[in-house]
């Protein structure tokens, strides 16, 4: 615990991520007094309590601070502008913003005297918050806070995921120009990623479905990146008002790079309940050759013809996205499979999609080129016995080639 506080201080100071002195009381404490606090200090942060090293670290560094000099108060809530407030200190623009304050002050714009105006005013123009959703009125680049009730709610978890994610986005380049120097802190984890890689934290979330639509790249991509991770149900809780106690855990993972922990997308899930009764096997379906059964290519060509029927692609949110959709049931002592193959950045043939069972079907973004190989497994054996592969060139554009092979992959 002890490197953790030492750690976490030593960013937020190479940061700049002392709280400033903003006159007023918020979640972040008195930001008027700078006398930092300890999380032995608080009598409702017990030392066992899984927020208290997170706690510890960031009151300590004074990153955060409690609501009295006894009190954290854990499970209380973050609003919005408090948790912009966060995010531009640990992006370190804290300068920037009280600079964004202060020309709203001279605008005479609405809300200018609000404590949170330059966090929100900068955190618009990095495209970090999507002020329209708090009803902010939007002249040129500057802001006009029209209903602060809208900012001073509680922020949901899906709303922080989405911040988060898109304070990640912001690599140094594009937000410079508009807000100034002072991004690319070797703590904020950007980097390229391959956005298909996205869908497969989809089954780790129990209640996905409640993520509103719109949310849900932001949270996978917070799952991704291990800033976040569901309950021990698998529950994100999306709706639920992220408290105090979380948001410590957020911003020291944030921060420390090192407690960051993905979901392992490659363990196995318990298997789902097939809704197909596996289907008998013709008997002038197959040869027998020594004694083994031997499926005959005019029967599984009908078959793939048949599952061809449901794969299909489209665009989402602008993205290629390739959809199918179990038709039939397989043979009884066999299953359909699907592989998922693109090409890297050498060329060599990278499967991007696990070899399961495909009664929940398949979707995923593609990129022009990759090849989707719909495969017929021997349950018994293991052994693929025959396979159908699909070129995807394109949205509308599904071609499929004789490959009656698995691609071999390298990389």
């Amino acid at each position: 615990m002890r490197y953790l506080k030492k750690k976490i201080y030593a960013l937020s100071a190479a940061a700049g991520l002392a709280l400033g002195a903003v006159g007023g009381t918020n979640a972040f404490g008195d930001t008027a007094q700078l006398a930092k606090a300890s999380a032995k200090a608080f009598t409702d942060v017990a030392a066992d309590s899984w927020y208290y090293p997170y706690v510890s670290g960031l009151t300590e560094s004074g990153v955060i601070k409690g609501i009295t000099d006894t009190s954290f108060a854990p499970n209380g809530t973050f609003t919005v502008a408090e948790a912009a407030a966060v995010i531009t200190r640990y992006l370190g623009l804290e300068d920037q913003a009280a600079s964004r304050k202060n020309a709203m002050e001279v605008l005479g714009v609405a809300g200018a005297d609000k404590w949170y105006a330059g966090y929100i005013q900068l955190l618009y123009e990095a495209g970090v918050i999507d002020v329209t959703e708090y009803s902010c009125s939007v002249m040129g680049r500057h802001i006009s806070i029209d209903t602060p009730e809208l900012l001073e709610k509680p922020v949901k978890r899906y709303e922080f995921a989405a911040f988060v994610t898109r304070s990640f986005e912001l690599d140094g380049t594009e937000i410079r120009s508009t807000v100034g120097e002072g991004l690319g802190h070797e703590f904020i984890y950007s980097g390229a990623y391959d956005e298909r890689m996205l869908e497969k934290y989809i089954p780790f979330i129990a209640d996905y479905e409640t993520i509103p639509a719109s949310y849900n790249y932001y949270v996978l991509k917070a799952y991704y990146n291990g800033i976040f991770n569901g309950d021990d149900a698998g529950n994100f809780n999306p709706l639920n008002n992220l408290t105090r106690a979380e948001m410590a855990k957020v911003t020291a993972v944030i921060l420390d790079s090192s407690l960051r922990t993905r979901i392992d997308v490659n363990a196995a899930l318990p298997e789902t309940p097939d809704s197909f009764e596996p289907a008998p096997l013709p008997e002038d379906s197959y040869f027998v050759i020594n004694g083994k059964q031997v499926l005959k290519p005019s029967y599984t060509d009908a078959l793939f013809a048949v599952e061809a029927m449901n794969l299909g692609t489209f665009y989402e949110n602008n993205l290629p996205v390739v959809s199918y959709t179990r038709q039939s049931a397989p043979p009884s002592g066999y299953a359909f499979r699907v592989y998922h193959f693109t090409k890297d950045a050498v060329g060599f043939d990278v499967n991007i999609a696990a070899a399961k069972d495909t009664s929940d079907g398949y979707q995923s973004l593609f990129n022009p080129g990759d090849r989707l190989v719909l495969t017929l497994v021997n349950t018994q054996t293991g052994e693929t016995v025959d396979a159908h592969t699909f070129i995807l060139n394109g949205v509308g554009a599904v071609a499929q080639n004789s490959d009656r092979y698995l691609p071999q992959e390298n990389g």
